[in-house]
């Protein structure tokens, strides 16, 4: 059955390279995977804002190793892959985390955006949400603390988490969902002041089980100043229901608007209005313009799960990153605009790599906003975890290097040393910028592992290969090849570890 799955996202692959023509070009310029098997790796991401004050966006990548783990990655316009912040589970305390963190925005007026993590205690089962304030050198010391004690023994408290500025008094609040069948579903919401508010100020509920159970959004989609919450309920509809809450100075819990389909939420301003329209993904994709004459009938039938300046104009873009039938991930992009039409700019498919949403973050600076797609099933559901950073910012700009010194032609040089013992390097030459893959295969045929899966420029290259598998285990001495290829050419060699 899974072998059947993967040969029909291979051919869904296939007919998808044939069959679309890009209007916009995406390419992967980082792939970042989990330690092993089991770490859920890309179990959550987002956009944490800029936390560090530096004019660049930052973000989060969970984890589920040991007790957890939220990875920091603070942009800048030379980005790597390597975390700047861990912030760990509480082995001590059993507190739990990965899962659930999101930007708050600046909390405490002072420059910096800042940011919240949620934590599950596994002993006595109450959950916390700890605020991490910004500064010129971020820590991963908790600087505010809110802990839910209601129905603790039921509830799952903060496996959703939003911010906005709902009451329009210049602070955002915080908002997090509560699910319990004691009590029923709800959406606690700590309404912030220049003091920090760890106690709930209000609760929106509904009279069913699910309520927020596809998480919310907040952002101002009715253009009148206040921030508006946007969540999903079961109770009215076949398949669901969105509500929208207007932000107001003093809240109540009536929807203003209810949307006949439910799902997962996405807001970002595609037409350049100055006003967040918003997209609901799930069984039935519709994305709706935001404004002061809001209705229920959907102006496009596409889904989203970001929306950002993915080609760096005016116009916010959406993203759609999900699976095909749990075997593959997908990521569409449209591209906004004033009108926009529904038909997709770019496109592309990973084989066993499932995609759970995606978020949008400007990680150089550049006005063009990168997408990150975590797909914390792969490999093949052993659950090791990856995440794709794409970027359309493809430029190949190389006239500050000397003429002659760059390739004329591809080609994979031999791996040196070879025999090799603990590692060896693998050269090669690209004529042309160009998306990148060089894997590792056994003599079998089996690949091992994938070094390299990203777009890199013209020139020589050099990756070192430590004779090491995709779970950094040791591999046995024999035969290995590795493969390069291009969007171009390709090539193969070999190579003979020995122990």
């Amino acid at each position: 059955m899974y072998r059947s799955r993967i040969l029909l996202c291979t051919y869904l692959y296939m007919y998808l390279s044939v069959a679309t023509v890009s209007a916009l070009e995406m390419a992967v310029v980082a792939r970042l995977e989990g330690k092993a098997n089991g770490d859920w790796f890309g179990t959550h991401v987002a956009n944490l804002g800029d936390i560090n004050n530096d004019g660049y966006q930052d973000f989060g990548i969970g984890s589920v190793e040991g007790n957890g783990r939220v990875y920091v990655y603070l942009g800048s316009p030379t980005f790597d892959t390597v975390p700047d912040l861990t912030i760990a589970g509480d082995s001590v305390n059993g507190l739990d985390t990965g899962y659930s963190f999101e930007t708050t925005g600046d909390l405490n007026k002072d420059g910096y955006d800042d940011f919240m993590v949620g934590y599950l205690s596994q002993i006595q089962r109450i959950y916390h949400i700890k605020v991490f304030l910004g500064s010129n050198t971020p820590d991963a010391v908790p600087d505010y603390q809110i802990v839910d004690t209601v129905d603790h023994t039921s509830s799952s408290f903060g496996v959703f988490l939003a911010s906005g500025d709902l009451d329009s008094n210049g602070y955002p609040d915080i908002a997090a969902t509560s699910f319990s069948f004691l009590s029923g579903d709800r959406i606690e919401v700590f309404l912030q002041d220049s003091v920090f508010n760890p106690s709930p100020s209000f609760t929106f509920t509904d009279s069913v089980v699910q309520f927020g159970y596809y998480g919310m959004r907040i952002a101002d989609i009715n253009g009148d100043g206040y921030a508006d919450l946007l969540t999903s309920s079961e109770n009215a509809g076949s398949s669901g229901s969105s509500y929208l809450y207007f932000g107001r100075d003093i809240l109540v819990n009536v929807p203003d608007l209810i949307f006949p389909r439910d799902g997962y939420h996405a807001a970002g301003d595609i037409n350049a209005d100055s006003v967040s329209d918003f997209g609901i993904s799930l069984g039935q994709f519709a994305f709706y313009f935001g404004g002061a004459f809001l209705d229920t009938v959907p102006d496009y039938s596409i889904g989203a799960s970001a929306v950002g300046k993915i080609d760096g104009d005016q116009y916010g873009d959406i993203v759609l990153s999900g699976d095909i039938l749990g075997a593959a991930g997908i990521v569409r992009v449209y591209l906004g605009g004033n009108p926009m039409d529904s038909f997709s700019d770019w496109d592309s498919t990973f084989p066993c790599a499932p995609f759970q949403g995606a978020v949008t973050v400007d990680i150089n600076g550049d006005g063009k906003y990168e997408v990150i797609s975590p797909s914390r099933s792969y490999p093949c559901d052993d659950f090791r975890g990856l995440v794709y950073i794409f970027s359309s910012d493809t430029t190949t700009d190389v006239s500050d290097k000397p003429p002659g010194t760059l390739p004329k032609n591809f080609e994979l040089y031999q791996n040196f040393p070879n025999p090799f013992n603990s590692s060896t390097v693998i050269s090669y030459a690209l004529e042309r910028s160009s998306l990148v893959t060089l894997q590792i295969y056994d003599i079998q045929g089996k690949l091992v592992t994938t070094l390299v899966e990203e777009a890199q420029r013209v020139g020589i290259h050099q990756v070192t290969w430590d004779g090491t598998d995709y779970r950094g285990e040791q591999v046995a001495s024999g035969i290995y090849f590795y493969r390069l290829k291009t969007e171009n050419s390709e090539g193969a060699g070999k190579a003979v570890l020995i122990r």
